[in-house]
């Protein structure tokens, strides 16, 4: 499962990895883990949420959302406690950019047409805003550590969503 983070490259990451003919993936996010009313339908319903896949074949799935959902990482455990876990990070200032850009462009209502970037993500004393949905994704060391407690290092795979772009090889063959 590709857990996140946000505007770091999952899509390209995911769209370079189906390429392989043992993955298949959803064409779309599947939002199993951090949606209540989906994660109690059951895995039955998750499982039919993915394509149909060979033995010799990985499922992949993407959903970002996972890695700053404090609920996913023991629901993703309780499924499977051995899975493998991709985690793709960039410069989370770069990452707070690109996230306020998206949103800007592809949901103008969901942020006031007055609102500035530095008012999005700066408190009234000059301070960044943890709270901000913009900046929460980007708090890296925060979401990390709650995956650590479940998982153990092995099982998360850390892609630089940067050196996907530069030389991707060399993430791709983590």
């Amino acid at each position: 499962i590709i857990i996140g983070a946000k505007k770091c490259g999952t899509g390209a990451l995911q769209e370079i990895l189906r390429l392989h003919p043992q993955i298949v993936s959803p064409a779309e996010e599947v939002h199993f883990f951090e949606r209540h009313q989906q994660y109690y339908l059951g895995l039955d319903y998750y499982r039919k949420q993915m394509p149909y896949s060979y033995k010799n074949q990985l499922t992949l799935e993407k959903t970002p959302r996972y890695f700053i959902t404090p609920e996913v990482p023991e629901r993703i455990y309780a499924m499977n406690a051995s899975i493998k876990l991709i985690l793709i990070v960039r410069d989370p200032a770069e990452r707070v950019v690109s996230d306020y850009s998206h949103v800007r462009a592809s949901h103008p209502n969901k942020l006031p047409w007055n609102k500035t970037f530095a008012a999005e993500i700066l408190t009234a004393s000059g301070e960044v805003n943890i709270s901000s949905l913009i900046v929460v994704p980007s708090l890296y060391a925060v979401h990390i550590s709650r995956w650590l407690n479940v998982f153990q290092r092995e099982q998360i795979i850390v892609v630089d969503g940067d050196k996907l772009i530069t030389d991707p090889l060399s993430q791709i063959n983590k």
